[in-house]
């Protein structure tokens, strides 16, 4: 005698689309470093959201500085354009 098992298929749940970020803003910490922002250039949430961060980061005096090509430079205003950007904690005196 040979038992029958009745398989049922769901059906597969399409992927979510994944966002294909074009920048991000990262900060440097004592374990590493942190992304605080991705934006899209073609998504203007996220380059908003992206520029709020980077308002705030320099707000509390730090340093941030473009890492996208060769020669890194300080940077004062956001730029979506660029690729990363690398927030320098402010010095702190003891």
């Amino acid at each position: 005698m040979t038992a029958v098992r009745e398989v049922t298929t769901e059906p597969t749940p399409e992927p979510e689309p994944t966002t294909e970020f074009t920048g991000r803003i990262i900060k440097l910490n004592h374990q590493g470093d942190v992304t605080l922002a991705e934006w899209d250039v073609a998504d203007q949430a996220t380059v908003d959201a992206a520029r709020a961060t980077f308002v705030k980061a320099r707000a509390e005096g730090n340093a941030i500085y473009d890492a996208s090509g060769p020669q890194r430079t300080i940077v004062r205003d956001f730029d979506p354009a660029a690729e990363t950007l690398v927030v320098i904690p402010a010095l702190q005196g003891g």
